[in-house]
């Protein structure tokens, strides 16, 4: 891991969608936390580069069946959010 994720925490939404997808959720944050941002434009990849310097928030995208998945961790690494993108 390159950065300290805190609480994770999971919307309703994301974890009702999940389940019958069988989505890891766990391999979701491994990708997450060893700095592999999923489906970012290459701004938004260049401003988590940034963040891993400046403490600020980090984000993650992964196209999962026909949607998407984000993970925020907060700027003070207190929590991490996995949600869905009708979440966010």
């Amino acid at each position: 891991m390159k950065f300290n994720v805190g609480r994770i925490v999971i919307t309703t939404n994301c974890l009702a969608f999940c389940e019958p997808n069988a989505v890891n959720v766990y391999r979701l944050m491994v990708r997450h936390a060893c700095c592999d941002w999923g489906d970012l434009v290459q701004a938004d990849k260049d401003a988590n580069a940034r963040g891993l310097i400046d403490g600020e928030r980090l984000l993650s995208a992964y196209r999962v069946a026909e949607d998407k998945i984000y993970i925020i961790t907060e700027a003070d690494r207190s929590y991490t959010t996995v949600m869905m993108a009708s979440d966010y």
